[in-house]
Parts: structure tokens; C-alpha cells; sequence
């Protein structure tokens, strides 16, 4: 990258910056807590068992604000052969908790095969990703490394896959006991590729604590209003960056060798501390484990405190203790000789009797204790089960856990639901033409970005309301006719909007459904051709439409009683669901109006509005399973519907249905044909006048829309 970047003001797409709204402190739910931060601390906790025994611990962190609030806590999940064996190449996902110990962040990275080297990071054996979701399940952006021939550069990416941010590390890059020579500072660069925007910085504390621990601190600099979810992918880069580059196992604590003299039994001069012994040479080491297995040495004991060698210089041999000094009677003339010491003997504590100078070419010999051999052979097993295990780490890359296996925040798991008192999210709850104004609004869908989109009926129109908006922006229509420009009075049901921000608007008043490209100025037809009929290259009364990563549209036709399909470019369709006439069987189809598509298990869920169920149905399959309600039977049981509208999933795969008539939102857990009434029907003092679609954002608040009321309400997930 030429040049040095320089500070100012960060060119970056507008669709990342946050407005600012009122905070609550640090115990706020979700990523509200970040909204108003641009400074984070970041303090890895260290590990006792770790630092003593050099086992690999999982890592866990504290996330501070400026003011040394602490907002969240961070723990890895990885299996421990790979931190054993693999250190900072092993797959790690990281839980990010708030005060409430609620994880709202969810950070996962893949094991591979080499990593470190920043020449190589194009290629996928080498490059390193972490992707970064909130809720857990949802996808909110990534951390990539990027290919370099000289320096370590990181991509800060969006959930489109859109590059945001440039991660650029130092030249060269300073860690350990001697890093307090330099501060490592990596430096975020705007999509200009020249201004810095923010940066990450690799703390220094003192030089005890860098030679003793692997524990790390980083300072993170970001624009205070940039979105959270963008603050939450950067954060994401301080671990990947603390893996990847700065990982480096602890310091050895090694076993200490004990040294020790013996002296002659027949030895008299003593000597003191500082005095020097000559022993002939004879001066022995042998470890603690032996000194404390001695029950008789010379007639004395010798106690297990920190035992000092005299040096060998003088003419008799001393024995010393920090709590006792063992010194036998005076000879004259005599050195400190083998064969002194030829009748002494120990006595270890299984009673076998050793002579330990009889021979000394055994002595050396029996080096090793017993403890030591065992430890060996236990070393050695582990080295081979760590072997085998890295082999099959490299063939056989392991799964990420994911989130349908981890029920955190799964409502049917926890039992924590809504708040049962909504506040108006759009609208003002009366009708008119203006922007914060709805008139008989229908569907409604919520991107990935939290933006809402409406279907208001009533003014033949798409609007769209960003997170926090009080006012929504105009994507489609705003007249009613049947052009390209316009939009059918009164005739226009359920929505899509996909991740280029197109909105696709089922358009029923003219037969059609309608795509229009993000600030364009008409639409395009994408399903039917405008006329009613039964042939594949129409669709009659489309009510609901959803859009696959294919670029695939699906419309469910109220008339026709079927869901067809028409690929990109396509003038005819194919039925995937229904197709068979009206009825209340599972292979057949009656008035469907919304639908879900399941994409990686290829379900439809799809609303029989004229039999009250809610029906799964697998693309081409011959029939379906009724999911929620009874076939045939209205009521206001739990386990019925009445004149059911709207439909949406959660990641855990629980259904959603706006149960119209009966003027309640009702919650099927996956496999549970028994509904929970989680908002609506009086619950709570909570009332709808005629809902009829229901949208979760990324922190699964629940939107419904108000026919009657002119409005969407909100609903907070508690």
C-alpha cells in the first residue's frame, strides 16, 4: 500500500454509518452497547493452570469501554488436541457475552492447513477468515486475510461480501519480553485505501508479565458512528490478528535438579557455609525425589527445604540444609574418598536396600526414577495421539457448530419471550400520503441490515425504514395503475428484498410480480405476464413471493392454488408446490397467501389461508406436512388457526404465524403442532386490528404489521 495513511475523514459507504440514539449503560441487550463507543479494551484473562503447568487452555476475554465498564466477556470453544497441537492454526469459535449473559455475538473461524505466512493468504490452504454473526446464526460480516508479500493485510467485509475496511499490520512485528522496545499498530484504512479510519493496538505492560504469561491487551479505535454490526466485524479482527499472529505458547516451567555433597562418615572439621569442602571429585546430584525417599543417610535425616551445594574446594565433605547441617566426627589426613563411603547405605520406601557408592557405573545409570520413566511413556502416548490426530485434522476438516445446535436465545428452549406491549415502529397510526404515514399496510420484510420494507396497499406503494428511522424512503411505486412505474390500488400483498437492497412485491392487482432495483424509478417483471390465468407463463393473484440465493422467484398464486418457480430470465414457470385443485389434503393447496423458502433443507412453508394450517413443503415433492392448525377447522385454540396471513422462521426453525382473525401472533417450536400466543389476542393488555405480516430483525424483536391501524408494531425480545 503506497504511501502513509493519513487521518481525516473516513470514506466510507453511508450504508455502514449509524445514526446516533440513546444508550443505556453497560448492561444493554445486544449491540446497542457499541452505538455510542469508539474505544474498546480488549484483556485476555490469564490462565493459572496454564502459566504453571503449560497445558492449553481455552482463552477468554473482558471487552471494556473507555471508562473501564466492563460490557462483555468473551470464551473460546475449541477442541483441546487442536490447542494442543495445531496453537494458532486450530478452528476456534468465540462466544461474546454481555452482562446478562446473554451471547449476542457469535465469532467462528475454520481450521486450516497452514496459516501465518501473509505471502499466501490468497490461497485457501493458507488464507484466514472469521466470520463474524449477531444474533448467533446470523451472518453480519467477515475478517479475510489478504495476500501480501511483505506485511500482514486483513479485508473488513460486510454481509454482502463487500470490502468496508483494509486491515494493514506494522512491517515489522514486535511481541513478547522485548516488546517494549515498539507498540504494534494496525492501522484500519477507508476504502480509499489511503485514509486511516481507526486502528488496533497490541498493548505493552511490563516485562515480568510478558516473559511469564501469553496473555494479551489490545486498544481498538473506531469511528464512533459507524454501524454496530461494523463495529462488532472490527472488533472480530483484534482476535483473528491475536490467533494468527501474536499466539505463542508459554514458557517451560522445567523440573529443577537439587545438588547435594556427602561427605565421610569419619570426616570431623566442620565448615561453615561460605567455606570451601574438597571432596576428591566425589561431589554428587541427585534429584529432590530421592533426598525426600531417604529415610537413613549417615544416621541423620535430611529435610525436604532448599538444599545448597558447598563447593568442592575444600579438604572435607559437608552435607547442608536451610534447616539443619549433618557433620560427622573428625580424621586427619583423610579426603573425601569412594571408598569412605563404601558401608553406607539408604533405604528407599518399597525396603529394598541399596548400596550407593558399591558401584558407581550403576549409580549413573539409574539416572531416572521410576516417576520419570512413567512420564515418559505417558508423553510419548499423548505425542502419538497428537500426531495422529493432526493428520486427521488435515484431512478431514472439522464442522463449525452450528447456531441450530447451540439454543442460547432459542425462545421454545428458554422460555423468554416478548414484551407483550408493542410501540409503533412505522406509522403513526394514521392514515396518509406522507412518509411516516402508512395506509392499509400488508406485507413487511426486514433485511439483513435491520431495514424494514412495507407493502403500503393502501397508497400503492414499497417503503422502506432504516433501524431507528422515523420516516421511511419510497423504492417502488407511489401510483396506482398497471405500468412499470406503478403499483395496483389496493392490490399488492407480501414483499422480498434481497441483499442488493431489490425489492420484490407481489402485485396481485395485475397479476404479476414486480421487481425494482435499489433507487430505481420502475420495475421489472420477473414472474407472469400481467394477464390472469392458469397457464405456466401466468400467475393469478400472487400473494406471497421470496427470492433464493439463485436469484430463483417463487410466488404462491391465491387463485391457481399452487407456488411456482421462474428462474432468472425465465417467461414460464414450474410448479413446486400444489398444482393439484383446491382442497385441505396435504397435496393440495387452498388460497395460499405468504410463504417462506427454507433453502438448505429446500421447505416451503407456505400459509393456506382458506384451510387455516400453515403447510411444509418440499420443493417438487408430491404433498406436504401441516405444521400449525387443523385442516378444515377454525378456532381460537392452541392448536388452531383462523384466517392465517403471514409467516416467518427463526434460525432454530420455529414458525411464526399471523393468526388474522384471531387477532394474535402465535409460535409453533419446531415439531410442536401446539401454538404459544406471544403477542395480540389481549395478552398483556397488547390488541391488533387486523395483522397481517410478521418480520424478526437480527436480534429477534418482532415487527407485525397493522392493516387496520395503519402501522407496524415492534415488539422487544426480552
Amino acid at each position: 500500500m503506497a504511501g502513509k495513511a493519513k487521518e481525516g475523514k473516513y470514506p466510507v459507504d453511508e450504508s455502514q454509518m449509524d445514526p446516533l440514539l440513546p444508550v443505556t449503560n453497560s448492561h444493554t441487550v445486544g449491540l446497542d452497547a457499541l452505538r455510542t463507543i469508539d474505544k474498546l479494551k480488549i484483556k485476555q484473562l490469564v490462565s493459572i493452570r496454564e502459566a504453571l503447568c503449560g497445558s492449553s487452555s481455552a482463552a477468554k476475554f473482558n471487552i471494556f469501554n473507555e471508562q473501564n465498564e466492563k460490557l462483555f466477556k468473551v470464551r473460546e470453544s475449541s477442541a483441546y488436541w487442536q490447542r494442543l497441537c495445531c496453537k494458532a492454526r486450530r478452528s476456534f469459535t468465540l462466544h461474546i457475552a454481555n452482562n446478562l449473559k446473554q451471547d449476542i455475538i457469535r465469532m467462528r473461524r475454520e481450521f486450516e492447513c497452514f496459516s501465518g505466512w501473509c505471502w499466501c493468504g490468497n490461497l485457501q490452504c493458507c488464507k484466514q477468515e472469521l466470520i463474524v454473526e449477531s444474533p448467533p446464526g446470523v451472518v453480519i460480516g467477515t475478517v479475510s486475510q489478504k495476500g501480501s508479500c511483505w506485511r500482514h493485510t486483513f479485508e473488513i467485509k460486510d454481509v454482502n461480501y463487500k470490502t468496508i475496511f483494509t486491515l494493514v499490520a506494522p512491517l515489522c512485528i514486535c511481541d513478547g519480553l522485548f516488546s517494549c522496545c515498539c507498540e504494534n499498530k494496525f492501522t484500519l484504512i477507508g476504502t480509499d485505501g489511503i485514509t486511516e479510519v481507526g486502528a488496533i493496538y497490541k498493548k505493552y505492560r511490563c516485562p515480568l508479565h510478558e516473559a511469564t504469561s501469553s496473555t494479551d491487551a489490545f486498544l481498538l479505535k473506531v469511528p464512533v458512528d459507524l454501524d454496530v454490526k461494523m463495529k462488532a466485524v472490527v472488533l472480530g479482527a483484534v482476535f483473528l490478528i491475536n490467533h494468527h499472529r501474536l499466539s505463542s505458547s508459554l514458557p517451560t516451567l522445567h523440573s529443577r535438579t537439587i545438588h547435594t555433597s556427602i561427605r565421610s562418615k569419619n570426616s570431623h572439621r566442620s565448615i561453615g557455609k561460605n567455606s570451601v569442602a574438597r571432596s576428591h571429585g566425589q561431589e554428587k546430584s541427585i534429584s529432590k525425589s530421592i533426598v525426600q525417599q531417604s529415610r537413613t543417610i549417615i544416621s541423620s535425616s535430611v529435610s525436604s527445604g532448599k538444599v545448597r551445594p558447598t563447593p568442592s574446594e575444600a579438604r572435607e565433605c559437608t552435607f547442608e540444609d536451610d534447616s539443619s547441617s549433618i557433620k560427622t566426627d573428625p580424621v586427619e589426613n583423610q579426603r573425601c574418598s569412594p571408598d569412605l563411603f563404601s558401608a553406607v547405605k539408604w533405604t528407599d520406601r518399597k525396603g529394598v536396600t541399596n548400596n550407593y557408592h558399591k558401584n558407581r557405573e550403576n549409580n549413573r545409570k539409574k539416572k531416572y526414577t521410576r516417576s520419570i520413566i512413567i512420564c515418559s511413556i505417558i508423553t510419548a502416548f499423548i505425542l502419538c495421539i497428537a500426531v495422529v490426530a493432526t493428520l486427521l485434522a488435515v484431512l478431514i476438516k472439522p464442522n463449525v457448530t452450528s447456531s441450530n445446535s447451540t439454543p442460547d436465545n432459542n425462545p421454545c428452549v428458554t422460555r423468554i419471550f416478548w414484551n407483550t406491549t408493542g410501540t409503533i415502529y412505522a406509522g403513526n397510526g394514521s392514515q396518509g400520503p406522507s412518509l411516516n404515514q402508512l395506509s392499509s399496510p400488508t406485507g413487511i420484510f426486514i433485511d439483513s441490515n435491520d431495514a424494514l420494507y412495507i407493502v403500503d396497499t393502501g397508497r400503492a406503494r414499497s417503503l422502506k425504514y432504516l433501524p431507528g428511522a422515523a420516516t421511511g424512503v419510497l423504492v417502488a411505486g407511489g401510483s396506482s395503475g398497471s405500468g412499470l412505474n406503478e403499483l395496483s390500488a389496493m392490490g399488492t400483498r407480501f414483499n422480498y428484498a434481497d441483499s442488493n437492497q431489490a425489492t420484490y412485491i407481489a402485485d396481485a392487482g395485475n397479476h404479476r410480480i414486480i421487481r425494482w432495483l435499489n433507487g430505481a424509478s420502475s420495475g421489472v417483471i420477473v414472474a407472469g405476464n400481467g394477464t390472469p390465468g392458469s397457464t405456466l407463463n401466468q400467475v393469478r393473484n400472487p400473494y406471497g413471493v421470496w427470492v433464493d440465493s439463485s436469484s430463483n422467484v417463487y410466488a404462491s398464486e391465491y387463485f391457481n392454488h399452487r407456488v411456482t418457480k421462474w428462474s432468472p430470465g425465465a417467461t414460464a414457470g414450474i410448479i413446486v408446490a400444489g398444482g393439484n385443485g383446491q382442497g385441505s389434503t396435504i397435496d393440495k393447496l387452498n388460497n395460499p397467501t405468504s410463504i417462506y423458502y427454507d433453502e438448505s433443507n429446500q421447505n416451503l412453508y407456505i400459509v393456506n389461508t382458506g384451510s387455516h394450517t400453515v403447510t411444509k413443503w418440499r420443493i417438487n415433492a408430491p404433498n406436504g406436512t401441516i405444521v400449525a392448525g387443523i385442516a378444515g377447522s377454525s378456532g381460537s385454540s392452541s392448536t388452531q388457526l383462523s384466517g392465517p396471513l403471514g409467516v416467518t422462521l427463526d434460525q432454530w426453525k420455529n414458525v411464526y404465524v399471523v393468526d388474522s382473525l384471531n387477532s394474535r401472533i402465535q409460535l409453533f417450536c419446531k415439531g410442536d403442532t401446539t401454538g404459544v400466543t406471544i403477542a395480540g389476542f389481549g395478552s398483556g393488555g397488547s390488541f391488533f386490528i387486523l395483522p397481517y405480516g410478521v418480520a424478526l430483525d437480527s436480534q429477534l424483536n418482532l415487527c407485525v404489521s397493522e392493516n387496520g391501524a395503519a402501522r407496524v408494531t415492534k415488539f422487544w425480545k426480552l
